[in-house]
């Protein structure tokens, strides 16, 4: 069975280390060299946006969401 879409939720700031940033784009590219959908929690900053960035970069399909108790 092929996966066809994964949620991720990850943190809104960089983190402590590089590292995180660094494989927060690597799985971006693999998730769009894989044609999977990325579902993720609707940042622009941080671990996720760096993630959804780096899957549109590529083509990929991205679905951002925003809960509104977070408002």
């Amino acid at each position: 069975m092929k996966l066809s879409t994964l949620a991720v939720f990850c943190g809104a700031s960089s983190g402590n280390s590089r590292h995180y940033s660094e494989i927060s784009q690597q799985l971006g590219i693999y998730l769009s060299k894989r044609q999977i959908k990325l579902i993720y929690g609707g940042a622009r900053v941080g671990l996720m946006g760096r993630l959804a960035d780096s899957v549109l970069r590529k083509n990929g399909h991205v679905i951002g969401l925003f809960l509104s108790f977070l408002k």
